[in-house]
Order: structure tokens, then sequence, then C-alpha cells
């Protein structure tokens, strides 16, 4: 299995459980239940629909590796800025930014997986990383914050 898919798997879920189990918490400080429910659910519905798009510019323009690059760096630019954002009217337009371009990173990964490793292997390490991060971070929100 190469270590590339490995890396990539565990460090992307390594953020992904860092972020999506609280971002509902701490989103919830800032705007009311029924907008907090729109967000999330507007973003979830961005992504859907932005995945086809990203595949497409992929196969028409690109391949994979540009198209996955730009996106995973976009998103972890986005990420920090959810925390500033929350205070401001511009939190919507983040979320959905930030979920546009989350959108390729999993079946993109998937599918360069799929054609050259074992998958079930390669999402191990996802499932590990998961693991191991999520009672680190949910100890340390809970005693520190966010």
């Amino acid at each position: 299995m190469p270590l590339a898919e490995n890396a990539v798997y565990f460090f992307h879920f390594v953020a992904l459980c860092l972020v999506w189990p609280y971002l509902p918490l701490f989103l919830s400080r800032y705007v009311s239940e029924a907008e907090l429910g729109l967000l999330l659910g507007a973003t979830r519905l961005v992504g859907v629909a932005a995945s086809p798009a990203w595949a497409w510019l992929a196969d028409a323009k690109c391949g994979r590796g540009p198209i996955f690059a730009l996106s995973w760096l976009c998103w972890q630019l986005l990420t920090p800025l959810v925390l500033v954002a929350a205070r401001t009217r511009v939190l919507a337009l983040v979320l959905i930014a930030r979920s546009v371009f989350e959108a390729p990173l999993i079946p993109f990964v998937d599918a360069g997986v799929v054609a050259r490793a074992s998958f079930g292997a390669a999402r191990l390490y996802g499932s590990l990383s998961w693991g191991l991060t999520a009672p680190v971070a949910g100890y340390v929100y809970a005693n520190y914050g966010f």
C-alpha cells in the first residue's frame, strides 16, 4: 500500500474529526437553531451538487491531481476562517465555499486508491485516525474550550 494514500486518509480524517463533530456546537454560540440547521443543511446540499462539477472539471480539463491539490488547499485555508466568520454575516458564504472545496476530496482519493491499492487497507487509516483523534479532541474541547 503506497504511503501517500495512507497519509491522505489519515490526516484528512484527523482534520474532519477536529471540525465536523464540534462545528454545530461551536456555531450554536453565534446563530439560532433554525439558522444552524439551514447552514449545515445547505452546506451538505452544496457539497452534493459540487461533486459532479469537480469530476467534470477533472475529466475534461486537467485530471484529479491538480483539482485535488487546489480543493484541499482551499478547504484547509477556509476551515480556520469559519472561526472568524462565525461572528459575521459572511458565515454562510465561508461555510458554502468550504463545502464546495471539500466535495471532491474523498471521491478523488477513493478513485485513486481503488485504481492502485487496497481500498479497505487505505480506509483503515482514516478510521484509525478518527478513532485516535476523537477522544483527544473531545477531552481538549471539553476542558479547554475551542
